[in-house]
């Protein structure tokens, strides 16, 4: 059974010994919970205090504990068997050893107006609910313990006073009690600035909090609607120009501008989808940059071609200045192409019709400087560091419909940092133009810079036994056997209609399990398979076409809108010859197919019954 503090200091003095100050002891708090898992949880919250935890698990053995030690606080639940927390209250508050002793009710209920007023006139110092937040329990736990050290500190001085006056006679009772009542000030200051400083702390960490949500949410609804607003406008044209088609005998000049819309507004919708892809893969840290020595020129090249068609379409004027030495960089360029083609298309879109847009480039110690300059309508300074915030755009207005989802300064931005650059918008102001700057580490190594590799010849379809730089040579125009095994009657329908047009014989196969048989079957020279198909998915479909048929030379080829890497390395390693993307080009189809070797090329005539 451990001592009162006060009797050890009793003891310590008559023996001529004054202890240390209580810091270096530690304090007890006393936990009264029925359910040892909250007495777990709060052990733990407390543990960092590093005190003395008491824990028990009724309101008798509190009031059993009080009899032998004193606690600088009691931690005590409300809902219990037997004494409720109330109750054990009520008795500690009617004792007079514990009368002054700080209480914290806990509980899971929620919060009752009536219940806490309960509490706070049985003496409760605080009311607090379950799940408890352990950085609060902590701040308002060590305030009692200091306020306890305090309170012993008191206690011991108010000794040593009377110590002192017993054996020195010359210090007065009245000083001795100036001394303890400044102390007690003292105790109540710091309780109220403690009490104070954490209100303060906890107002203003909420009113933080409460901006960025109530920001991140404005920001996703603006998102939606605008992302709603992008995929609509190409929509309408579409529709348009499917109507015009159908028309008995459209003029050959309306058919023309229907087509050149077909063709145009889908370009659009695929960059799209391929800017929020992009976004998703940064943002997760799932894309890879495939550095390899790059000339600037190339990217710049490449880039002002992807802008090109929006630069016609709303009449700019470009200038470009790019020295005339050869800068190369150790760079992804096809990402570096593309934060190029960003920072163009978004000074095309943020400008008046027929103004000028300034490409620049120069050579800065060691760095390379894109600037891309237009003279639109500006940026206001005081939010000229949030443009390349997460869904963030100038404010639109009716007339005023620029395009976009507001992310393409982001994935600018995420692209830079990742090849060790960074980016800067500037602007005198709304309607003065602005300015964004790229700055690159430039590395001089001329023994880097490689001509270009000569575009890389086909791959060899499953088990041919023709190298495939004597593929392309053998096979020209030759008509091709085609499968399309695709459950979407519409791609299958039109890319049917679009390969006989090509002079191909196409069939289609609608489900996982028809397409294994029209393989197996019909042993055509390729085969477009759709991963998402019933039945069978397009992964079952090529293990069971390679099982029945381990040497089979038909080229299967993955077509499914599943784009990331690892879709890619999954096709390939399931067995697949190849993995497309939708919606595949035309030009890439036809690449694709006119690369394969026909199958009667290879062994002759097949048998086409089922192995």
């Amino acid at each position: 059974m451990s001592r009162p503090v006060l009797a050890v200091l009793r003891d310590d003095l008559s023996t001529g010994e004054v202890p240390l100050a209580q810091h270096e002891t530690k304090i007890d708090i006393l936990i009264v919970d029925d359910d040892p898992r909250n007495v777990l949880a709060l052990e733990a919250m407390l543990e960092s205090l590093g005190q003395n935890i008491v824990a028990v698990q009724s309101g008798t053995d509190a009031l059993r504990r009080l009899l032998d030690r004193e606690f600088a606080l009691i931690l005590l639940d409300i809902h219990m068997p037997g004494l409720d927390g109330f109750e054990t209250a009520q008795i500690i508050r009617a004792r007079e050893r514990s009368r002054d002793l700080p209480i914290i009710f806990l509980t899971a209920y929620s919060k009752d107006d009536v219940q806490v007023a309960h509490g706070y006139e049985l003496g409760a110092v605080d009311f607090l609910f379950k799940p408890l937040v352990p950085l609060v329990l902590r701040s308002k736990v060590q305030v009692f313990v200091d306020l306890y050290r305090k309170t012993l500190e008191i206690k011991r001085q108010a000794v040593l006073l009377r110590d002192s006056e017993h054996r020195e006679h010359d210090c007065s009772r009245a000083e001795a009690a100036q001394r303890v009542e400044a102390l007690r000030l003292g105790e109540e200051v710091i309780k109220e600035r403690a009490a104070a400083i954490e209100r303060a702390l906890l107002i203003g960490e909420l009113s933080l909090r409460n901006h960025e949500l109530a920001s991140a949410d404005r920001r996703k609804d603006e998102f939606l609607a605008m992302l709603a607003h992008e995929l609509r406008n190409p929509m309408a044209p579409i529709v348009n120009a499917v109507e015009i088609l159908r028309m008995p005998g459209p003029p050959e000049a309306v058919r023309t501008r229907a087509l050149d819309a077909l063709a145009r507004q889908s370009r659009h919708m695929v960059r799209l989808l391929d800017d929020l892809l992009d976004l998703s893969r940064i943002t997760s840290g799932k894309i890879e940059l495939r550095r390899e020595p790059v000339t600037l020129a190339s990217i710049v090249a490449h880039a002002v071609q992807t802008s090109a068609p929006l630069f016609e379409q709303r009449g700019h004027r470009f200038a470009s200045t790019i020295p005339d030495e050869d800068i190369t960089l150790v760079a992804d360029g096809t990402r570096l192409g593309q934060v190029v083609a960003n920072l163009l298309d978004n000074a095309a879109k943020y400008s008046p019709p027929g103004t000028e847009i300034e490409l620049v480039v120069e050579l800065e110690a060691n760095e390379v400087v894109i600037r891309v300059r237009d003279r639109g309508f500006g940026i206001d300074p005081a939010v000229l560091e949030e443009v390349f915030g997460l869904f963030v755009q100038a404010e639109r207005t009716a007339d005023r419909a620029q395009g976009g989802l507001g992310i393409g300064l982001t994935v600018v931005k995420r692209l830079v940092e990742m090849h060790g650059g960074s980016v800067r918008a500037q602007s005198a102001g709304l309607g003065q133009g602005s300015e964004f700057s790229v700055r690159l580490p430039h590395i001089a190594a001329p023994a880097l810079v490689t001509p270009p590799a000569p575009d890389a010849p086909p791959a060899a379809c499953h088990d041919c036994p023709i190298p495939p730089s004597s593929c392309g040579t053998m096979i020209g125009p030759t008509p091709r056997r085609v499968l399309v095994v695709e459950d979407n009657e519409d791609i299958g329908a039109t890319m049917k209609d679009m390969l006989e047009y090509w002079g191909h014989d196409a069939t289609i196969a609608s489900d996982g399990p028809a397409g294994v048989e029209a393989v197996l079957s019909g042993v055509p020279d390729i085969a477009f398979i759709d991963i998402g198909l019933p039945g069978l998915d397009g992964y079952q479909v090529v293990a069971a076409v390679r099982a029945r048929a381990p040497g089979i030379a038909t080229r299967l080829v993955a077509l499914t809108g599943y784009g990331r890497p690892e879709d890619r390395q999954r096709a390939l390693a399931a067995g697949f010859d190849d993995h497309l993307v939708k919606p595949v080009s035309s030009d890439d189809l036809r690449r694709l197919i006119d690369a394969c070797t026909p199958v009667a090329l290879l062994h002759g005539p097949q048998s086409r019954s089922t192995p």
